[in-house]
């Protein structure tokens, strides 16, 4: 009698932990569930941000006197980690001068832009081929895109240009401690002669 109130014992305690267990694996489920569905949505809901550069060199045809197209090309390019902290501090209300408006852009003779840089080097040393740094055209094709260019016409002989940046003030690239290179571009190199036009139009998409 004593062995079977044994046994009937250890049958309840089996099913008990059965149960248990069963109904541990549907918890889980359930912040599994639940966690997936977080991640979705935050992929739902997250900033994208695209950009790409075209350069374009015009030269005058010596046979019609008219500008014609002897180079184009495209590129991705780089956002630096101050222009990611630029977003954040945008996004965040803090710092100031990271906040300014992209405003500003170069071209420059030079090593390709890196995460870390703050300046486009080399960027300041074309202002006597007139290429130096300018405020930007900005025109907004929608809710979600913009473009940013500007057209230079060189004035120096067999002058390189082979990088670009964006920048958020009007002293971009020349040392000034307010100045941040937001995002910059390696370009497939252009030889420029005197009077051949040089645009870089930075087309922005963002969501």
């Amino acid at each position: 009698m004593e062995k079977t109130k044994q046994k009937i014992n250890k049958k309840i305690v089996v099913m008990i932990t059965l149960i248990f267990v069963a109904g541990s694996f549907g918890f889980i489920g359930n912040m599994i569930e639940v966690t997936n569905n977080n991640v979705s949505d935050v992929n739902q809901d997250s900033i994208k941000w695209s950009s790409a550069v075209t350069k374009t060199v015009e030269r005058i045809n010596p046979d019609t006197g008219k500008y014609e197209i002897i180079q184009q090309d495209t590129t991705h390019n780089l956002i630096t980690n101050s222009g990611r902290m630029a977003l954040k501090n945008f996004i965040t209300g803090f710092g100031s001068a990271q906040t300014a408006n992209i405003s500003m852009i170069a071209i420059s003779n030079s090593t390709a832009p890196a995460v870390t840089d703050t300046t486009l080097a080399g960027s300041n040393l074309m202002v006597s081929c007139g290429l130096g740094n300018v405020t930007t055209i900005k025109n907004q094709f929608n809710v979600s895109q913009i473009d940013i260019s500007w057209q230079w016409t060189n004035t120096c002989t067999n002058q390189v240009v082979n990088t670009t940046g964006i920048f958020n003030q009007t002293a971009a690239g020349i040392g000034d401690v307010n100045s941040i290179l937001f995002a910059g571009a390696a370009l497939t190199s252009s030889t420029l002669q005197p009077t051949d036009k040089i645009q870089v139009n930075y087309t922005v998409n963002v969501g």
